[in-house]
C-alpha cells in the first residue's frame, strides 16, 4: 500500500467524525438557544425571535414537554342541605376542575346552613378560605367542632 492511499484511507474517516462532532455542537447550540438555557457563567441564551418560536424545528419537537402537577389540595367532604337534587355531586365535580379532591359526597344531615359553609379542621383556614372564595360555592367558613371530620373540609351548599 503506497503513502498516499494510507493517507486516504486515515483522513477520510478523521474528516468524518471531525464533521459529525462539528455538527453535534450546532445542533446543541440551537437547541440550547431554543430552551433558553443558561451557560457556565450563569448567562442566559438569547431567545430565537418569534417566528421561530412559532415554527419549531423537528429537533425541538421531538424533545419532552415537562409537565408540573398542581400543588395538592386538603381534601374535601361536599353535603346538599339544599332542596336541588345531585348539587353535592354537580359542585363536587366542578371543584375537582380547580384541582381540589373529593373525597365524600352525600346529603347533609346536621343543623341547618343559611348559606354555602366551608367548615375547617384547626390549622387549614387557608384552604377553607381559598375554597369558599371559589366561584363554584361562594361561600363562608367556620371552625370545625369535634363533631366533624378533622382530616378534611366540609363543604355544606345551601343554595
Amino acid at each position: 500500500m503506497s503513502g498516499s492511499q494510507m493517507k486516504q484511507r486515515v483522513l477520510t474517516p478523521l474528516i468524518a467524525i471531525a464533521a459529525t462532532v462539528l455538527a453535534l455542537g450546532l445542533l446543541g447550540q440551537q437547541l440550547l438557544k431554543l430552551s433558553g438555557a443558561t451557560d457556565s457563567m450563569g448567562v442566559t441564551s438569547p431567545s430565537a425571535p418569534a417566528e421561530t418560536e412559532a415554527q419549531p424545528s423537528q429537533s425541538a419537537s421531538a424533545l419532552p414537554v415537562e409537565t408540573v402537577a398542581p400543588p395538592a389540595r386538603f381534601p374535601v367532604s361536599v353535603f346538599n342541605a339544599s332542596t336541588k337534587v345531585g348539587y353535592a355531586k354537580q359542585i363536587g365535580d366542578s371543584i375537582k376542575t380547580e384541582s381540589w379532591v373529593v373525597q365524600e359526597v352525600g346529603n347533609w344531615e346536621g343543623a341547618a346552613v343559611s348559606k354555602n359553609t366551608v367548615f375547617y379542621p384547626a390549622g387549614q383556614e387557608a384552604a377553607a378560605n381559598e375554597l369558599a372564595a371559589s366561584s363554584f360555592v361562594n361561600g363562608v367558613i367556620a371552625p370545625a367542632d369535634a363533631a366533624f371530620n378533622q382530616s378534611v373540609l366540609t363543604l355544606v351548599l345551601s343554595n
